[in-house]
């Protein structure tokens, strides 16, 4: 499980959601299971992803979060593009989203 020690330190203060943030965001490459989100066997790109904390609460012994995680997908093509626009629209097929529920983020603090 990945341990977000800054973001629990934020709970309770305007600091949690950019603190959440960051730290996602600061996650090494294939930390998040986003291979789950890809579409037709595209595989996730290494680059940046990036985070939107939509909501928080505290579940009694544990935080939960609800949070879009944003990221770009590598798609194989077997065909050559025959222009910009449909190169850019496999280049750039996302941000695509992981998951849609809460995801347990850290353990309670107390």
């Amino acid at each position: 499980m990945i341990e977000l020690h800054d973001t629990l330190h934020a709970w309770g203060t305007d600091l949690f959601a950019p603190t959440l943030k960051r730290e996602i965001e600061a996650l090494a490459p294939g930390s998040l299971p986003l291979d789950r989100a890809t579409a037709h066997g595209g595989r996730v790109d290494d680059g940046a992803v990036v985070a939107t904390v939509t909501a928080a609460a505290d579940a009694g012994t544990h935080l939960e979060a609800r949070v879009g995680v944003f990221f770009s997908e590598v798609i194989a093509a077997a065909a050559a593009a025959t222009s910009r626009s449909a190169a850019r629209l496999l280049r750039d097929r996302g941000p695509h989203r992981q998951g849609d529920g809460w995801r347990r983020v850290c353990p309670h603090p107390g």
